[in-house]
């Protein structure tokens, strides 16, 4: 499709984003080049990508949802996550039920709850993540609770230790 311009441009890039879902592949961007080789030539490149094209990136659909509960789960290394578990939702074409909450310390820092309802995503349309709590529900479907480290491994019932890295983001490890 041809544009004379920005502004015609992003008519179209705004004009698609309502169809979006109705296509019969995921779309999650478009691709906006100038076709002239002049024009080309004259706009030239960098050392990694030409200046003449660049990607346009639709932002991620998202969806609120109850976080019914929180589960740890413990790597290989012995670090403990807490995993989301929440009403099952459909986002970006699959059902999500479950999404990493990647350490205590930011589900503290956005203070999100279990039986809070949340605001999930799809980072990258295909890993889950929960963005935040919807505050102005909170305590509407039931009791809230802080999410906190286990006292004790949930494989092996020994000791947790709750470090703070550089960042002071929390995580645990047994």
């Amino acid at each position: 499709m041809g544009c004379a311009d920005a502004t015609g441009i992003m008519a179209v890039i705004h004009g698609f984003a309502g169809r979006l879902h109705e296509q019969p592949d995921g779309v999650d961007g478009m691709v906006v080049r100038v076709d002239s080789f002049v024009q080309q030539a004259a706009l030239g490149s960098t050392s990694k990508s030409p200046r003449w094209c660049i990607a346009y990136k639709y932002p991620a659909e998202r969806k609120p949802t109850l976080l019914k509960d929180v589960e740890h789960q413990v790597g290989k290394t012995g670090r403990i996550t807490p995993r989301a578990i929440m009403a099952p939702v459909l986002l970006a074409g699959t059902t999500v039920r479950h999404a990493s909450l990647h350490n205590y310390g930011l589900a503290s820092a956005r203070d999100i709850r279990i039986g809070d309802m949340v605001i999930v995503e799809k980072a990258g349309e295909i890993i889950p993540q929960v963005i935040e709590p919807v505050l102005s529900e909170r305590g509407q479907h039931g009791k809230v609770r802080k999410i906190k480290a286990p006292d004790a491994c949930p494989i092996c019932a020994g000791t947790v230790e709750v470090e703070a890295d550089e960042t002071g983001k929390e995580t645990a490890r047994r």
